[in-house]
């Protein structure tokens, strides 16, 4: 033909062989001295419209969803029913892509994520088989290049009233036990902390205030153990009493075994804003544990949060906050408030809160999330 039939020459090319593939070159009836060869394309024709595609004839080829829309939105043009810009162009661009109308599933599941994507594809004896993508990977995909392997990480061993556990391999130990572990902690002005190593615990000291990891953290999985005076004196908020900061949000500490207080300040709570779901908690002098989930909020540069942090919280293994979204800070404010946001920094040391109780804690460790 006059011009060659796959030229740009003359219509609107939509969609191109990739010239630089040596089994494309190759094929058939392809032009490799055009190095431009298009497959699919739109062309007015005096009064009319003029729709061109050589996908394939193939079932296996064209019955799929993405096929079939270009199909349609192709048919859609050649009827004057789809208005697009059909010039020609020696080079496109994907704005210049005329699309097939959307379906609403498909408008939802742009709005979703992740973007799900489904097809059904006929196989050689014309059975139909439904494909998935999950943003953008194919469900069961086995090729480790489109779809990796989970990293490694070995467990570690869970702790007992007797018995320690031990972090998981990829987690940064901020206590152990040792006099060495204890060197990752120091007061809020930096200076050694007064708090004792009792038994490879560490226990808070009435008046030696917070103490606070050296590092700095963000968002992050935390593992903490802590247990209250076995001897039981006081009550409501003055037994058993400290805490664990995260960037400045407190989830609670607190003998709350048999000891009623108010509920968003009862162990377990991000103290001021939520109650936990249930109390899990254990007899004072036994070991307890904490495994907190935490994001961390991002604020614009006004000072604004824009995104607020969220926190899940195991005690003893049990869900006591489940992904709540926290509505602001956890500083006390009286008897009955609570601070608010306030802009801070995208990583921060973790603290533990002296309250005038000899509290203890162990085998503390985090991990660093992506937030």
């Amino acid at each position: 033909t006059s011009p060659p039939l796959y030229s740009r020459k003359d219509r609107r090319v939509l969609m191109s062989l990739d010239m630089s593939d040596e089994t494309t070159k190759n094929a058939k009836d392809v032009r490799p001295d055009d190095m431009d060869t298009g497959i699919s394309w739109i062309k007015p024709v005096g009064k009319g419209r003029f729709f061109y595609c050589s996908l394939g004839h193939n079932n296996h080829l064209t019955w799929n969803r993405p096929v079939l829309e270009h199909y349609l939105a192709g048919i859609q043009y050649a009827l004057g029913d789809f208005k697009v810009d059909d010039t020609s162009l020696e080079i496109m661009t994907n704005d210049s892509m005329p699309q097939a109308r959307e379906s609403d599933e498909s408008v939802r599941t742009k709005a979703e994520s992740p973007v799900i994507k489904k097809w059904t594809e006929a196989d050689e004896e014309g059975m139909k088989i439904e494909f998935m993508t999950i943003d953008g990977i194919m469900v069961h995909e086995k090729d480790p290049a489109k779809q990796p392997q989970p990293k490694i990480v070995t467990a570690g061993a869970a702790s007992c009233d007797e018995k320690v556990g031990s972090a998981p391999s990829d987690a940064v130990v901020l206590f152990d036990g040792t006099e060495e572990s204890l060197k990752n902690w120091t007061d809020v002005k930096g200076k050694p902390t007064k708090w004792k190593l009792v038994d490879g615990a560490l226990e808070s000291v009435d008046k030696a205030g917070y103490i606070q990891s050296k590092q700095k953290f963000g968002s992050c999985q935390l593992h903490v153990e802590w247990a209250s005076p076995s001897k039981v004196k006081g009550n409501g908020q003055g037994r058993g009493n400290s805490g664990v900061f995260l960037m400045g949000y407190e989830v609670q500490v607190l003998d709350s075994f048999n000891n009623e207080t108010y509920p968003d300040g009862q162990a377990g709570a991000l103290y001021g804003r939520k109650k936990p779901l249930v109390n899990a908690s254990r007899r004072p002098g036994q070991w307890q544990s904490y495994d907190i989930i935490f994001h961390r909020p991002v604020f614009d540069d006004s000072g604004q949060v824009v995104k607020k942090a969220t926190f899940t919280v195991l005690h003893n293994g049990v869900l006591i906050q489940d992904h709540l979204v926290l509505s602001g800070g956890t500083g006390w404010r009286g008897p009955h408030s609570i601070s608010e946001y306030q802009v801070h920094a995208d990583a921060l040391p973790i603290q533990l809160q002296d309250h005038g109780n000899p509290v203890r804690f162990r085998n503390i460790w985090v991990r660093p999330l992506e937030d």
